[in-house]
């Protein structure tokens, strides 16, 4: 069953896995999700992952994207540059929620840079290329694989959605708080819970399970520091047991260009 068609307003990726996103008009959809969406991480002693659940400061990290290097910025820092594809170094085993998986070191210049900001010893990992974690199976097939993401690789969120959150809030909140890779409108609020795919010629997304937020949300993307919203409101409406939802986590089906004004038709479940 499928409905109105709804348009894409927003695209964002995130080269460094809980650095500041970059927001794009177009940009290239594969099987893992966009081009150089958290192919890198930065990773503790024992080399497991870090993100602004723990370092809120990374949200002031941000980071740009040029043709052989990404360029990442921070407030009274030289800037660090990272070479795209850079393989150099032997690979580690690394550690992402339960997943284990092998990475590589970027360079020592990139590890005293990122550990002299966060005030904490942390090495700065890239993804080898190809599938190398595999989606949880509950919700993907065997063939499915995400990167450094979380569980999957995109997260769709509506305008519609963050318009009613907002109408609870006090102060408003911008969309970067829930950091999508895709912002959809046209459905109403909330109404992408209830699609199970999303259609264009060519182009066909997975929309396999709603996303459960975590305190990132209540971490300003501009200044790093922490608060208690949006978590306490959705709480009062969107809460499930012990969890709280706003977007849905999705899988590409095939792969191809998006931009900011495409059209899709949302399958309903």
């Amino acid at each position: 069953m499928s409905m109105d068609r709804i348009s894409v307003t927003r695209l964002f990726l995130y080269p460094i896995k809980s650095c500041r996103g970059i927001a794009v008009q177009t940009t290239h959809l594969h099987p893992m999700g966009f081009d150089f969406d958290r192919r890198w991480m930065l990773v503790d002693d024992a080399n497991v992952f870090i993100t602004q659940r723990t370092h809120p400061r990374l949200a002031t990290i941000s980071v740009t994207m040029h043709d052989d290097r990404l360029e990442v910025l921070a407030p009274r820092c030289a800037i660090l540059r990272v070479p795209i594809v850079s393989f150099a170094n032997a690979s580690i085993a690394v550690r992402i929620w339960k997943d284990t998986l092998d990475a590589h070191p970027v360079s020592e210049e990139a590890d005293r840079w990122f550990s002299a900001y966060l005030g904490d010893s942390v090495r700065l990992m890239r993804i080898p290329e190809g599938p190398v974690r595999r989606i949880d199976p509950k919700f993907g097939r065997p063939d499915d694989h995400v990167s450094f993401a979380d569980a999957f690789p995109l997260l769709i969120t509506s305008e519609e959605s963050l318009e009613a959150l907002n109408g609870r809030l006090t102060a408003p909140l911008p969309m970067d708080r829930f950091r999508p890779n895709i912002v959809v409108s046209g459905g109403g609020p909330f109404g992408e819970d209830g699609w199970t795919m999303l259609r264009r010629p060519n182009l066909e997304l997975r929309l396999v399970k709603r996303c459960a937020r975590c305190v990132t949300t209540t971490v300003d993307q501009k200044t790093g520091s922490v608060g208690k919203e949006p978590l306490a409101t959705l709480a009062t409406f969107r809460r499930s047991k012990d969890k709280v939802f706003f977007g849905m986590n999705a899988i590409p089906d095939s792969s191809g260009e998006i931009s900011v004004g495409d059209m899709f038709v949302p399958d309903l479940g």
